[in-house]
């Protein structure tokens, strides 16, 4: 069998004509090289032969090749330097060609396009061809003779057609590899203006923590969890309020808890300190702090780095009342106060807290030999010690006060952050742009930076593990690096010095935390770790993004930038009825797609503005959180993280949309993590607790509104430990018109899969996966009857296929579930530090797969071999990967099998789905769309201006 990929370009050269064409046969090739064909099924161009002619190349003219058009093929190589380098500048950018070309293209390819990699150190290079001549492998060429351009030789071979070939010469016989293709009509949607969440604050579970976490409050109210180990892959979310997001975040560990799992605590402005359930996707046990809003919360879990056992259930609130609440946390996850400090007089924006004594003191008080720092906001840094053997109301000490400089304003500066080390150093940053580093037994000032020379606010500090680093960042998003030498007996003096700095960041950062990830010898010809853990800085904030650098080598390695793209797509497709609908916050926009060209040499431009049919307005306090169209876009579901929301859509003969809500009594009160239509009346909704809600829709092809729970079930946990760490489902995959359910569900450290079959109107659960080497990312079921399989795509670009109905793996699989050595695709993935999102199956050839990322795709063909070499097209791209000298896949000619496609023409995807046989659609929010709704920057002094 023989596929071609098609992609939409970012710049297409058109097609020559066929008149033309056959006036072109006379080039030759001077340069072999390997090909991604990208054609009609018709054009037999990976099947050619070396062919060589009398006849002198012809120039090519503008006629040919449309270099003035807006769009040109996927590959580079059509291209001149110049136009290459301007189309890897607007990929970089995010942005097309041309300022009024429209961001949505339909784009087909009726005539075939190669895609041609040089091959210099594998391949012969072939002169001039005479009559009758042999071509061998070992003949050279001249340093005079030029060699053919590639341009050029690529695209007048596509040009050759099998009725005007030219005789074969004979060559020396060569591997041929073909690599999977497609024909495709390819829906561009890069103007639908998605726009993510800033991010608040960000706390990191400590070193000894049994899990690797990193949470992240964004400024809609939504919390993530991701895993450090893995990628940064978001493993939950809660959806949240609109109107209460959580500026403060702790992590603390129950009392006398059975398990070792942190629970993570967040406090919001309106006064309230909650628990973030991450598996029941909500805030439990919301509780009021009594102090008015909270501004800071600090832990003893947190400070000791894990060690702490008899005070890690202790959280201490800055109120915005003056006053310290320090708050338990009960077994049954309920927050008790058990501590105050009185007011101060004015709102306490930061604290510092941890034992500094060995023992505890009198009756096991777990608040014994703490000691606390709290930053307020009439510019002292105050301390307040533990004593015993008094009522806990009267047992604070207040100790000395510290006094920010304030340089004459009248306005009290202010101390945004602290950070107490192990030796009694405070780190301080304040409102003045100034890092200040204090004794903290006596309260004197030692040393003082200012971060920038704005004198901007400084908003967080962060040390080390090792306390021999302080990393701070603020209003002006440097993010600087104070470095002391380490502890040494001989010397008493560690004077603390302005190392680096980065500035990633286009605005605000409003958090810096440290945070670690384990390091695992996951394959043989890996070193052993040195260390069990790694550590890494994340900085984030009003950009979006987030920042990680690895503290170890802060001076000499960049910080990776990690893109707020979701996990979960907000985009969903009705394929018969060619609609797609978009989730914005409260709001829901319904699109439809253009019709179907067929073939076509040229891209159609579509108009941004024609393409919307109408939008939903959804009054909810919470945010939504996944959707779903059913197949003739008639009924779409939209749910929160305590409703579920059903509307009937209809569009009359003058494109006008008219949405109504479909009322109806469910008794699904959980919060639902993923919705999914099979066919038009049956909807999927798995909730937070782990199960699947059967509804049906009575009387939907006749425009009736009822809907029908007919069942909820749940996958069987092998022990009590399998259902402690399952977190909710993440998506829902159906095959054989329902028959067949297959749900992904994260995991504290990975990810399960569950199978389910329909047997006599009700579905029992049927596999569930083994464990793979890496967590599953992404999973599809294909086929009908006996012969359906699941495909899963792992963290690391690995494809697995099982087969259901005999419950075990198939022999197509990129890598075996217990081989330790990497495969040629994790070998050319593994720098990526995207992971796939979405497994697209072609719907009438079942072995084309496609594994969608944020940043990239990757095909591969499940009826040829499994890969051994993984290509990356375009070639020449600027986000391609930089490889050292002597690993080219230019070495590897001589490997046999087929291959895997990495490719780089689309960034910023969020939705990747087939809409047909032949077509595809693909949604992409440009970066720099969404830095343009960004609030200025802060004006910085540039050198020259």
């Amino acid at each position: 069998a023989r596929f071609t990929l098609f992609t939409s370009p970012l710049n297409h050269i058109s097609q020559a004509k066929s008149a033309e064409a056959k006036g072109s046969m006379g080039r030759q090739d001077k340069q072999r090289s390997r090909s991604l064909s990208f054609g009609s099924a018709g054009s037999n161009t990976s099947d050619r032969k070396l062919r060589s002619s009398t006849k002198k190349k012809k120039k090519r003219s503008s006629s040919d090749v449309g270099v003035d058009e807006p769009l040109r093929t996927i590959e580079d190589s059509h291209i001149t330097t110049r136009s290459r380098r301007k189309a890897s500048e607007d990929m970089t950018t995010g942005e097309s060609k041309g300022g009024d070309q429209p961001d949505l293209m339909v784009v087909s390819e009726d005539t075939g396009a190669t895609i041609g990699r040089s091959r210099k150190e594998a391949r012969p290079d072939y002169g001039e061809a005479k009559e009758d001549a042999h071509v061998s492998s070992k003949r050279t060429r001249s340093k005079s003779q030029k060699s053919p351009d590639l341009e050029s030789r690529v695209e007048q071979d596509n040009l050759i057609s099998d009725s005007q070939q030219p005789p074969a010469v004979e060559t020396d016989p060569l591997p041929v590899k073909r690599a999977p293709t497609m024909d495709l009509v390819v829906h561009r949607m890069r103007h639908l203006n998605y726009t993510p969440n800033s991010v608040i604050c960000m706390r990191a579970t400590p070193k000894k923590a049994k899990f690797d976490w990193l949470a992240v409050s964004r400024g809609n109210g939504s919390i993530e969890l991701r895993s450090v180990g893995q990628k940064m892959r978001s493993i939950a979310t809660v959806g949240g309020q609109q109107n209460k997001c959580a500026n403060a975040l702790s992590w603390a560990m129950a009392q006398d808890a059975d398990t070792d799992t942190p629970t993570l605590i967040g406090g919001s402005q309106d006064g309230s300190i909650f628990i973030v359930d991450f598996k029941s996707s909500k805030f439990s046990n919301v509780t009021s702090s009594g102090g008015g809003g909270i501004f800071a919360l600090a832990s003893l879990y947190e400070s000791s780095g894990g060690s702490e056992k008899n005070g890690a259930s202790l959280v201490a609130a800055a109120c915005e009342d003056g006053s310290i609440r320090i708050f338990q946390l009960m077994s049954d996850n309920s927050l008790v106060i058990v501590s105050t400090i009185p007011t101060t007089g004015a709102a306490v924006l930061s604290l510092a807290w941890r034992r500094m004594g060995k023992t505890l003191g009198t009756g096991g008080d777990q608040l014994s030999g703490t000691t606390l720092f709290a930053g307020v906001a009439d510019g002292t840094i105050r301390t307040y010690t533990y004593q015993d053997g008094k009522s806990k109301s009267a047992s604070w000490k207040s100790g000395h006060r510290m006094t920010v400089e304030s340089l004459g304003r009248r306005t009290p500066t202010r101390v945004w952050s602290l950070q107490l080390l192990s030796d009694w150093t405070l780190v301080s940053a304040d409102s003045l742009g100034n890092v200040q580093f204090w004794d903290g037994r006596t309260g004197s000032l030692e040393q003082t930076f200012q971060q920038t020379d704005q004198k901007a606010d400084v908003l967080d500090v962060a040390a080390s593990g090792d306390e021999c680093k302080v990393f701070a960042s603020g209003v002006d998003s440097r993010v600087v690096c104070f470095e002391r030498p380490p502890q040494d007996p001989n010397k008493t003096s560690r004077r603390w010095l302005l190392a680096h700095a980065y500035r990633p960041h286009t605005h605000d950062v409003k958090s810096v935390v440290v945070c670690y990830s384990e390091n695992k010898r996951r394959f043989a010809n890996d070193p052993p770790p040195l260390d069990s853990k790694t550590e890494i800085l994340c900085t984030a904030g009003v950009d979006m993004k987030v920042c990680t650098y690895l503290t170890a080598r802060f001076n000499r390695k960049r910080p990776r930038i990690m893109y707020p793209w979701p996990d979960q797509s907000p985009v969903f497709l009705a394929n018969e009825a060619r609609t797609f609908a978009i989730i914005k916050d409260a709001r829901v926009e319904v699109h439809k797609l253009h019709e179907n060209p067929g073939k076509m040499t040229k891209p159609v431009p579509v108009s941004e503005g024609g393409t919307l049919l109408g939008a939903v307005e959804i009054r909810t306090s919470s945010n939504l959180t996944c959707g779903a169209l059913n197949d003739d876009g008639t009924l779409m579901a939209v749910c929160d993280s305590s409703s579920l929301f059903l509307f009937k859509l209809s569009v009359d003969e003058n494109g006008s949309f008219s949405p109504a809500r479909v009322p109806f009594k469910s008794k699904v009160h959980s919060s639902v993590s993923s919705a999914s239509f099979v066919g038009n009346s049956t909807l999927f909704l798995s909730t937070a607790d782990g199960r699947v809600n059967w509804l049906q829709i009575e009387g939907a092809d006749d425009g009736g509104d009822h809907l029908v729970e007919k069942q909820s079930f749940a996958p069987q946990m092998d022990g009590d430990d399998a259902s402690l760490q399952r977190l909710p489902v993440r998506s829902i995959s159906s095959a054989d018109s329902g028959k067949w359910i297959a749900t992904l569900c994260n995991e504290y450290a990975g990810s399960g899969v569950d199978v389910y079959m329909q047997e006599e109107d009700k579905y029992r659960h049927w596999w569930t996966l083994p464990k793979l080497p890496t967590p599953i990312t992404a999973i599809s079921l294909l086929g009908e009857g006996s012969d359906v399989k699941i495909v899963v795509g792992c963290i690391n670009f690995e494809v697995f296929a099982f087969d259901i109905n005999l419950r075990k793996s198939e022999s197509w699989n990129t890598r075996s579930e217990s081989e330790i050595v990497k495969s040629p695709v994790e070998k050319e993935m593994s720098h990526r530090f995207d992971y796939p999102l979405q497994v697209c199956i072609h719907p009438s050839c079942k072995g084309k797969v496609i594994l969608r990322a944020t940043g990239a795709f990757l095909v591969v063909d499940m009826l040829q071999p499994p890969p051994s070499i993984c290509r990356t097209v375009p070639e020449k791209h600027v986000r391609r990967r930089k490889r050292k000298r002597g690993l080219s896949l230019g070495q590897a000619d001589d490997i046999d099998g087929a291959e895997a496609i990495q490719c780089l023409r689309y960034n910023s995807m969020l939705f990747m789905e087939y809409t047909g046989d032949n077509e595809l659609v693909i949604v992409e929010q440009p970066w720099l769309n969404v830095a343009a709704t960004l609030p200025e920057a802060l004006q910085r002094r540039i050198y020259g201006t």
